[in-house]
């Protein structure tokens, strides 16, 4: 095998350069096994690819913890196939998370993605692939020049409460010797994509530390402003050295750039004067001291050749300074020029927004960010200048996209104090209650808001989905449970449920998504075994939808991050929020049929966004303590919004009911 592990800002692997990723807000690390004796050798090589999102203190060796007990779970089960070694190794995972559940560290939830994968030798050229992935990891093979999405059937999974397993699935297949794995999180895929630097390294048959530096170098900077991993493994047989290159943005500071660019321009200049030498031109002069300079001719009276080589160089590199510093005039002129065109249409965009025009408004301040973030990448002498009027742009667009910033949210509850032994993962609020539960748990926390005092329900079963009914909660238990609740106790009944990724009651039924179908199946709560396909025939199906709520319409969040409305199983409009900060992984909506808003979770950028049902903004809740958000909950008799974040439950009062 042949690994090329590429990170981009890494964190380090130093105490101190650990610390890093929190104020970064990301941990990211590969990992590359290779067999260490005869019987390891038919399992093959091993490669787990993690990102860790909003890392806490205790979580800072998360992933090094996961990926040493997959390898030596896999390797030790060297007398299975490779894929039943993998099998045992996520097992072994599945058990260790659940156990820091039972420790109380939740932090992990919804922020961990994972690429495992193995290569194995079979006979010939072909090799055995297996893989599982979790979150937003991207796995793609290369051969001949084309692109495949192998991890397209994965993308996406959830941790499963049935049976108890962190991978839902996994792909098993023979690839050949001459294919390339590439592995990117997803930050990191983006750009790939965005610049077509995928399609360039497929079409490199042989690739090198030379190579790959030479594709990624037009997009460099951009590159530089990322931060994450692209891990490429070549599977021929012939093992080598793996190569691990390292891209890192550079610090402010003295820079050798102007020096190098006074050097290249001595150089050209001093290969003309070699040149002009063999050319006899008389040079006009107008006194005497000027012909000695023209001609050098005071240096003819020193007879030290040392000295005399110093003095020109000195007289060159003040031409090279010279010539350099006119650049960089012009260049600084450039800047300012383009920050006053920038400055005129932020006055225009202030004028529009005194004016009403907020829309007009805002499609110039947003070209106007794109304009001066091209500005400051250029690290001109004037970027303070440029990172002052681009803090002011960035004010006027949260002000225009309703954003409010909360320093303090009020904590209604901390779980984590009570000692519960629980750690909550989705919440429901019903008749002035908050249920808390855990798909890698089979309790069910119901916290009185009013009496502030909670009850743990022993629930029994894994609950897969809680959804609010009346003045109760429903939960689902796959493959066929339904749990009611009636106070603190647990009514249990039988009902032939699909296998589903979300769903939400309207009247007397559920509507159960489908994650792999994109099908969406109509349950009634008054017969068990009625259920059916609600979706019409040649309607877009919901295929990798995230999310999905009902108001008789059906709203259904896709991975684009757009909310698709169905009615009577068609589609019938697409909404595409155009919102400051732009949408990157919103993770969940909801609405309801008396209320004229959607409301959208999006933990990676520490908010919830209110919007009416045409897709314009209503409200934006951002602070820095929504670092861990999991859930959130909206009561309208309350007009009150409940955030869960990690253990804790902050409550917002909502004035737009």
């Amino acid at each position: 095998m042949r690994v090329f592990e590429l990170f981009f800002n890494p964190p380090g692997k130093k105490p101190s350069a650990r610390e890093k990723a929190l104020e970064r807000g990301k941990l990211f690390d590969s990992f590359c096994y290779q067999p260490e004796n005869i019987y390891e050798k038919r399992l093959g090589s091993l490669y787990i690819l993690g990102e860790l999102k909003n890392p806490t203190p205790r979580n800072l060796r998360l992933l090094e913890k996961i990926s040493q007990l997959i390898k030596d779970k896999y390797y030790s089960n060297y007398l299975k196939s490779s894929e039943g070694a993998l099998k045992e190794s996520l097992k072994s995972l599945n058990n260790f998370l659940a156990q820091e559940l039972k420790k109380d560290n939740t932090e992990w939830m919804g922020g961990l993605s994972l690429a495992v994968f193995s290569l194995a030798p079979l006979s010939g050229p072909w090799v055995n692939l297996n893989l599982a992935l979790l979150g937003d990891i991207k796995i793609l093979l290369l051969r001949e020049g084309q692109v495949f999405d192998i991890g397209k059937k994965l993308e996406g999974q959830e941790i499963e409460p049935y049976p108890l397993k962190v991978f839902s699935n996994i792909v098993s297949g023979k690839i050949h010797e001459a294919d390339t794995i590439l592995g990117f999180t997803k930050s990191i895929f983006e750009v790939f994509q965005a610049r077509s630097i995928i399609s360039k390294i497929s079409n490199e048959k042989e690739l090198d530390d030379k190579k790959i530096k030479a594709i990624l170098k037009p997009n460099r900077e951009e590159l530089t402003n990322v931060s994450g991993i692209c891990l490429i493994v070549q599977a021929q047989s012939e093992s080598q050295p793996r190569s691990i290159i390292s891209f890192e943005k550079k610090l402010e500071g003295f820079s050798l750039a102007g020096l190098l660019r006074c050097f290249s321009r001595l150089k050209n200049l001093a290969g003309l004067l070699k040149r002009t030498k063999k050319i006899p031109v008389k040079i006009p002069v107008s006194s005497d001291k000027l012909s000695k300079i023209a001609t050098f001719a005071f240096l003819k009276k020193i007879n030290n050749k040392p000295l005399v080589l110093f003095l020109i160089l000195i007289c060159l590199l003040s031409i090279g300074a010279f010539l350099n510093q006119r650049e960089n005039r012009k260049e600084i002129q450039l800047v300012k020029n383009t920050l006053h065109n920038i400055d005129s249409e932020v006055n225009r965009a202030e004028e529009l927004i005194q004016s009403k025009k907020e829309e007009q408004a805002d499609i110039i301040l947003r070209k106007a960010l794109r304009d001066i973030s091209f500005v400051i990448e250029k690290n001109t002498p004037l970027k303070k200048t440029a990172l002052d009027l681009k803090k002011s742009i960035e004010e006027k667009l949260k002000r225009l996209n309703k954003v409010e910033n909360i320093d303090n949210p009020n904590v209604l509850v901390n779980l984590s104090e009570k000692k519960l032994n629980f750690a909550p993962y989705r919440m429901v609020f019903s008749s002035g209650n908050l249920y808390f539960y855990n798909p890698l748990s089979d309790k069910i926390y119901r916290f009185e808001i009013k009496e502030n005092k909670g009850t743990l329900i022993p629930a029994k079963k894994n609950i897969t989905l809680g959804i609010a009914h009346h003045d109760s909660v429903l939960f689902f238990v796959k493959p066929h449970t339904l749990l009611l609740t009636e106070g603190n106790k647990i009514q249990e009944k039988t009902i032939n449920l699909p296998d589903f990724k979300q769903g939400d009651i309207f009247g007397s039924n559920v509507y159960f998504l489908e994650p792999k179908s994109g099908e969406i199946i109509k349950q009634s709560l008054l017969s068990k075994n009625k259920k059916g396909f609600w979706l019409a025939s040649g309607t877009k199906k919901a295929v990798s939808a995230r999310s999905i709520s009902v108001d008789g319409s059906i709203w259904v969040l896709t991975k684009e991050n757009e909310i698709d409305r169905y009615y009577r199983g068609r589609l019938k409009q697409t909404l595409k929020p155009k919102i400051f900060p732009e949408l990157e992984n919103l993770t969940k909506i909801w609405t309801c049929s008396s209320l004229p808003y959607i409301y959208c979770l999006e933990p990676d950028k520490k908010r919830l966004i209110v919007l009416d049902k045409k897709g314009k903004i209503v409200k934006q809740y951002q602070s820095e303590k929504f670092n861990n958000l999991l859930d959130f909950a909206v009561s309208e008799k309350e007009k009150t919004i409940y955030l869960l974040n990690g253990s804790e439950v902050f409550n917002i009062p909502f004035s737009l009911f």
